[in-house]
């Protein structure tokens, strides 16, 4: 048994959760001990005018944890996310037109978790949205691990500033990212140098600017709420 997964949808407020499982047994500890970065494997947005060298050399700098890239992208875990959004979005699956009982289309697109299923939320809805660059993709994780490299911080905080196109949601960007950290929890601040946090931290509980904010974590880039 691999990495764990659900999606699910709310009539209510409609979007549509792919929510992955955190540290659950040993087999999966293991990926979040294996600090070795490879290549982003997942779906890449693509810029105009670029070749599929120039876009390889891209993938070749946007450095993650192996552990969690192999967790999302190996073993058809993406691929079937993939099939099972399309057919709610769609109304295909692995390439047939279906019908459904309910007209997803317009559902936004959630990628959630919590510890090793926040770090796999985060290489998720990177991917997401190069599947889906029309639409603006969220992620909320709570105790995420830090995820990738220098470069890849770079490109995912990339998609959260640099999306204007117009028939997307009414928001300007392509992603919206929300980590939830607990101040004393250790995990978020693993692994350590060289790994980067993808945002900016917004720290509710203690401190604003005229308290120096009081306990946050020494080198976090903060900012009050």
């Amino acid at each position: 048994m691999g990495t764990q997964v659900m999606v699910v949808t709310s009539s209510l407020h409609k979007y549509i959760a792919v929510v992955l499982a955190g540290t659950d047994e040993l087999r999966t500890v293991s990926s979040d001990l294996n600090i070795v970065t490879a290549p982003f494997h997942g779906p890449l947005l693509s810029l105009n005018g670029t070749t599929q060298k120039e876009d390889d050399k891209r993938r070749e700098k946007l450095q993650v944890h192996a552990g969690f890239d192999h967790a999302v992208f190996n073993n058809g875990l993406f691929d079937d996310i993939s099939s099972i959004l399309a057919l709610l979005k769609n109304n295909t699956y692995n390439g047939t037109n279906q019908t459904m009982l309910q007209d997803y289309s317009n559902y936004q697109i959630i990628a959630t978790g919590h510890s090793l299923g926040g770090a796999n939320a985060i290489l998720a809805s990177a991917a997401l949205s190069a599947l889906y660059p029309a639409e603006h993709i969220m992620a909320i994780t709570f105790g995420c691990p830090q995820t990738g490299l220098t470069e890849w911080s770079l490109y995912y905080n990339s998609l959260i500033t640099n999306y204007t196109t117009t028939t997307a949601s009414s928001q300007n960007t392509q992603l919206s990212s929300y980590q939830f950290v607990l101040g004393k929890d250790a995990i978020p601040r693993l692994p350590s140098i060289p790994f980067y946090r993808n945002m900016k931290a917004y720290y509710l509980h203690y401190g604003d600017d005229e308290l120096g904010y009081a306990g946050v974590p020494a080198g976090w880039n903060v900012e009050s709420m």
